[in-house]
């Protein structure tokens, strides 16, 4: 089942394997773990800035598993020339203190990369090119779906879920998902895209 709601991610606490998340760019890792206070969850899975990631390690008692990088191919516009050209994400996975690692990379095949079904090839870098996209942070979703499914887990929780590519990951690879949008603008792109494919319960 997929669960869309408009509305503030504190307002909907609630119990998940895993969070899965592209937190707003300016929000530090500390205030991003004053949301995820509101959850129980075991595992967690952010597309994030590097100073983010730092920022929820240093003030979570979450274990770091492993951070990988998303290329976007082309750079985001940035007219400070004290900043080089951003062509990059990060992708880091936390896990509670106790919980098993919910990651094997044998449950998919990466579409960016060529791999047998012995190798099972993951490697750290994610060829992710951001083409056709209807809303302007929205993820590559051959991308999303490779990582998710990456993953043992039944049920997630997109709390800043954009246009959706957490669902659908979710939805393609048989898993419950609650997606999560504060944004009008972004959440009606989520609710059309959803329904017209009759994969959502409207909140």
């Amino acid at each position: 089942m997929i669960r869309i709601i408009n509305d503030d991610a504190k307002n909907h606490g609630a119990k998940f394997d895993m969070i899965f998340t592209d937190p707003p760019f300016e929000m530090s890792g500390q205030e991003l773990l004053g949301v995820l206070d509101y959850y129980e969850y075991e595992h967690l899975l952010l597309i994030c800035s590097a100073h983010q990631m730092l920022d929820l390690y240093k003030h979570s008692e979450l274990d770091f598993a492993w951070q990988m990088v998303l290329d976007f191919k082309t750079p985001t516009k940035n007219r400070s020339f004290a900043q080089p050209h951003i062509t990059h994400a990060n992708i880091a996975y936390f896990r509670k203190k106790g919980a098993r690692s919910a990651f094997d990379r044998r449950k998919v095949v990466r579409q960016d990369h060529y791999s047998d079904d012995n190798n099972h090839y993951y490697p750290s870098v994610f060829h992710a090119p951001k083409t056709g996209m209807q809303y302007k942070y929205q993820k590559n979703q051959a991308m999303i779906d490779d990582l998710l499914g990456a993953f043992n887990v039944k049920t997630v929780c997109d709390m800043f879920a954009g246009s959706g590519t957490t669902g659908l990951a979710a939805y393609e690879h048989g898993m419950d998902c609650t997606l999560i949008e504060k944004n009008t603008d972004a959440f009606k792109i989520l609710k059309t895209n959803f329904q017209m494919l009759g994969l959502c319960d409207d909140k």
